[in-house]
């Protein structure tokens, strides 16, 4: 996951994918399967998307800091719609991280292994590179954009934006990818969720959900 910035108190602005970005859609190509299938503490190997497929589908501010996420073009046009059905709740949500290289990752699991002390325990925390789901583009990582506090963190559970993705998310699409006790044996992240109402992204994740 991303080192956060500090928080902030400032009003944070609407966020709204650009339509005409996801309107382009980009290289049909289908899913190539991961022939290793063995878990790395917990977590299931995945390939990066093809980076002709990754669209913008909004952005991530706190206080002075942003930056834009990217998703595969089939999961950022079905986030854009539940941005906006939320929205219509009153609700807000906002990306934290979608489409991540292996190379990204390394650089968060290396991080993670100097602060746990090691790989096992770094992998509680933070995917190993190859191994995490946000390699698909059809991961993305979800807060409240009015409660920052939140970010990454348990209590996210105790958010309106959790409530409303626990009631809604499955009509657009997204699941929990790590829900409590879940078989995979990676800890509870009620922010991380996946698109897998498609059939590349169907089979992207088979193994994962054979699992659930």
């Amino acid at each position: 996951m991303h080192k956060l910035p500090q928080q902030s108190s400032q009003p944070l602005p609407t966020v709204s994918p650009q339509a005409s970005q996801l309107l382009q859609v980009p290289s049909q190509a289908s899913a190539k399967p991961i022939k290793r299938v063995k878990p790395y503490f917990g977590h299931l190997p995945y390939r990066e998307d093809d980076s002709s497929r990754l669209v913008t589908v909004g952005r991530f501010v706190r206080g002075t800091y942003e930056r834009s996420e990217l998703l595969d073009w089939e999961a950022a046009q079905a986030f854009q719609q539940m941005l906006t059905a939320a929205q219509a709740d009153n609700v807000f949500l906002m990306p934290i991280s979608g489409f991540r290289s292996i190379a990204d990752q390394q650089v968060l699991f290396s991080e993670q292994i100097q602060r746990r002390g090691s790989e096992e325990a770094a992998a509680r925390f933070s995917a190993p590179p190859g191994y995490s789901e946000h390699h698909t583009g059809y991961a993305i990582d979800v807060t409240d954009q009015q409660q920052p506090d939140a970010d990454l963190k348990g209590i996210f559970e105790a958010t309106a934006a959790y409530h409303w993705l626990e009631a809604n998310a499955h009509k657009y699409g997204f699941e929990q990818s790590f829900p409590k006790n879940n078989r995979q044996g990676v800890s509870f992240e009620p922010w991380h969720w996946r698109y897998v109402l498609s059939s590349r992204a169907a089979k992207i994740f088979t193994v994962a959900k054979s699992l659930q």
